[in-house]
């Protein structure tokens, strides 16, 4: 007597035959896409990083944030990451582009006579990135680690070139500047000079007091405290208006310091010039002006001749300022392809297909499962 054997539904054919595609074909394809792999050719990185210089000096800036007269800052200064942004502008830029091509004959390594090509071929395998503290990082990738070490140096070298040779024409530039207002200088302390005789000529007086020689001194030193006020209260304007606490403070020592330079110079705020109950007190007052003219011009000179000294050194040095915190070196760990990713990403995405082909079939199953007739099997 022959047995019967029952016949199996096509749902569960469909699912005998999905398991043996997700047990064969996933398997099968990661290790397909994990030997290709080997065709691709290996890829090393390498990463140089710098601490960029102070590459753009701004005027100063006025302080209107302050809690204490001796630790004032900024509201427009230059921070670490604006110069590390222009760092990494300069990195970008054509010039050192081309110059890393032709120090590194990367024309000849990627097979292009073409320099524009060359370098949109660099910038391809560069990855520039700044971090919080201002350290630029430049990571080259490339099929040989030796070469992607020399390609990130040379733009270290060439960063540094750009940086001297930057910083040596701003300082010619400032140099000649200085050179004219020292000239201009010059010629006012000798007018002053001429001035200040006639006074003395004319007044008898040759020496003040110790007490208006102290003033005389100090007066220099509070016109600059009143200047620094006067700019914070035309910065704080933009944003805070004449009550706010800040101004009010320092519209008061304002008041105080026109007071005392008034009182020095001769000018108080209440009173005629010069009468101050005696003799001879308008000499000494024509005379302690023309004096502080001499000094205060003097002291501009002897300045504008420091700074002269210092951007005339400024033209000449080869100091860049850039601060190499690491050179790249060759890498013998192996950047891409990465194998193993490749095999999983193949053997998920046939798994998924095999999933998206089941419930495709399981779809077109469900209509001849509810008229109850026997459906072939797929």
């Amino acid at each position: 007597m022959a047995l019967n054997r029952p016949i199996p539904s096509p749902l569960s054919s469909l699912r005998r035959r999905a398991a043996l595609a997700a047990l064969v074909l996933a398997p099968l394809a990661a290790v397909l896409a994990y030997a290709a792999s080997f065709l691709l050719d290996d890829e090393y990185q390498s990463t140089a990083r710098v601490l960029p210089p102070a590459l753009y000096s701004a005027p100063p800036r006025v302080p209107i944030f302050t809690t204490d007269s001796g630790y004032e800052r900024m509201a427009d200064q230059i921070s670490v990451r604006y110069q590390s942004d222009l760092a990494m502008s300069l990195l970008r830029s054509a010039p050192i582009l081309d110059a890393v091509v032709r120090l590194e004959e990367l024309g000849r390594h990627f097979d292009t006579s073409s320099p524009r090509v060359a370098r949109d071929k660099l910038l391809e395998q560069t990855r520039i990135s700044a971090g919080r503290d201002g350290v630029v990082a430049i990571q080259v990738t490339d099929t040989g680690s030796d070469k992607a070490s020399s390609i990130a140096n040379a733009y270290v070298t060439e960063l540094e070139r750009y940086v001297v040779d930057l910083t040596n024409n701003t300082a010619r530039t400032r140099a000649d500047a200085i050179r004219l207002q020292l000239a201009l200088a010059q010629q006012r302390l000798r007018d002053l000079d001429g001035v200040f005789v006639q006074v003395q000529r004319r007044t008898g007086v040759v020496k003040l007091s110790p007490e208006q020689s102290t003033s005389s001194s100090n007066l220099g030193d509070l016109r600059q405290r009143l200047a620094m006020r006067e700019a914070q209260l035309t910065a704080m304007s933009v944003y805070a208006t004449t009550s706010n606490p800040a101004h009010v403070r320092i519209n008061a020592e304002a008041q105080a310091l026109r007071g005392q330079i008034a009182a020095i110079v001769g000018q108080p705020r209440g009173g005629a010039e010069g009468t101050d109950g005696k003799g001879g007190g308008a000499e000494e007052v024509q005379y302690q002006r023309a004096l502080r003219d001499v000094r205060s011009t003097e002291e501009v000179v002897e300045g504008l001749r420091k700074q002269l000294i210092q951007a005339e050194f400024e033209s000449v040095s080869k100091l860049a300022g850039l601060q190499v915190i690491e050179r790249a070196a060759p890498s013998e760990v192996r950047s891409a392809p990465r194998r193993p990713l490749i095999a999983a990403v193949t053997g998920l995405t046939t798994l998924l297909a095999v999933i998206a082909w089941f419930l495709w079939r399981l779809r077109r199953l469900r209509p001849v499962r509810a008229t109850g007739e026997v459906a072939p099997l797929p």
